[in-house]
This record gives structure tokens, sequence and C-alpha cells, in this order.
């Protein structure tokens, strides 16, 4: 599982798209156009990925999820989770998900935006 994850963010970073789509989940594919994904890279620093550190990883049958942090080239550090399933040619990148950054409520939003 970490070696697609890593294989992938290598790939984006080198800007060699075709190869980090073959990392991708048939799903992941079909669910999400490619300029989406790049948008989402870009605005997250994934595409300057220096190296993956995996906290943790687990396994129940054919899928998986790895949960730990990329480092960019700048030094920053994005928390992830990337889930997986497992199908006839590996593991492949069903999810990527990112926490929202700063002060959040219950409800999603920032905390500082109620007026009163």
């Amino acid at each position: 599982m970490a070696a697609t994850a890593e294989e992938f963010f290598v790939a984006v970073r080198d800007d060699d798209m075709d190869k980090a789509m073959t990392c991708l989940s048939e799903d992941f594919q079909a669910s999400t156009p490619l300029a989406e994904l790049r948008r989402f890279l870009d605005a997250n620093g994934l595409n300057r990925f220096r190296e993956a550190r995996w906290a943790s990883r687990s396994r129940n049958g054919n899928q998986g999820t790895l949960s730990g942090s990329i480092t960019v080239d700048s030094g920053g550090v994005v928390p992830l989770a990337v889930g997986m399933v497992k199908g006839a040619s590996g593991w492949k990148i069903h999810t990527i998900q990112k926490p929202a950054a700063g002060v959040q409520t219950a409800q999603g939003s920032a905390a500082g935006s109620r007026r009163g």
C-alpha cells in the first residue's frame, strides 16, 4: 500500500499525471476529473512531495488505510489518510482525505464566522 501511495505522490511531483493515474482505482478515476484532482493536489502543496511518513496502516481484506503525513519541499507537513483497494493489478488509491485546517465547529464552519 505505502509503495503505491508514494509512487503516486512522486509521479505528481514530477508532473507525470499519466503515471499517477495508474495508481488510482477505477472508481477514483471515474468520480474525480483530472482538473479537480490537480486543483486539490496543487492547493494542498502535494505536488511538492518530498517524503511520506505513515503512522498507521490497516488492512481488512481487499481494503486498507494509510494514515500519516506528507512532507513537502518547503518543510511543511500535510496530514493525510489514504484509502486503498486491492484488485487484480495490486493496491490502488481509492480516496485521499486531508483534514481541514483551522478552528472548526461541529458543523464544519470556521468558529470565528458567527456574527453576534
